[in-house]
């Protein structure tokens, strides 16, 4: 709304990564979906309880219930199994130095993170008129497993554009090929735009 605001008669597009990509997708499912020109989904968190093991959802509720304000930290979960998010390793240990980045999270934090990517997976069977979304993904995702982005994208049946990227990880726009990911995604909003903006001057308006 900010952004039609600013820029009248421009199209806009929302993009969301991981995390983010669970908002804008289940942002999209809801009775007040936001009006825009597409929608990009990176990475989407769509790992929902009912995607992980019992002994995950478990621990998890008796941690966010009994003891909230446990701080989970990335080098605690590291001595145990190591996830890699990216290829691009300058990236990450720049992140590792950066004051900025959140390296640890509580509990209950954690357990609304699970809340929303339970939205997410079930946002795809409440879309009734979508934009056009583009949902690009991994094949070396270790943070979000195959299984659950399959099956959403399985849900999503031809409402979205999929691009899965063979050496992508969790990070796809900051990976070693993130380049290309970032000019696919530039290549459909400009075409998606423009697409908009010439059915707008057909039919004598202008676009959204």
């Amino acid at each position: 709304t900010a952004a039609k605001a600013r820029f009248p008669g421009v199209p806009v597009f929302v993009l969301g990564e991981s995390m983010g990509g669970a908002v804008v997708l289940t942002a999209l499912a809801s009775d007040d979906a936001p009006e825009v020109a597409g929608a990009i989904l990176v990475s989407p968190a769509v790992w929902s309880r009912a995607d992980m093991p019992v002994s995950y959802r478990v621990a998890l509720f008796m941690a966010a219930h009994l003891f909230p304000g446990l701080i989970l930290s990335n080098s605690a979960a590291s001595h145990v199994v190591t996830i890699v998010p990216s290829d691009n390793i300058e990236m990450l240990r720049a992140l590792a130095r950066d004051p900025l980045f959140q390296k640890k999270t509580r509990a209950d934090t954690l357990f609304g993170l699970v809340n929303l990517m339970d939205a997410a997976r079930a946002a795809p069977a409440h879309l009734s008129d979508p934009p056009p979304i583009l949902f690009l993904y991994g094949a070396h995702d270790q943070i979000i497993p195959p299984a659950p982005t399959k099956a959403v994208i399985a849900a999503l049946d031809g409402k979205a554009t999929v691009r899965r990227y063979p050496n992508g990880y969790h990070m796809l726009l900051r990976d070693l090929d993130g380049r290309t990911v970032q000019q696919d995604t530039a290549d459909w909003v400009l075409g998606h735009a423009k697409a908009g903006t010439d059915m707008a001057r057909k039919g004598g308006g202008r676009a959204n």
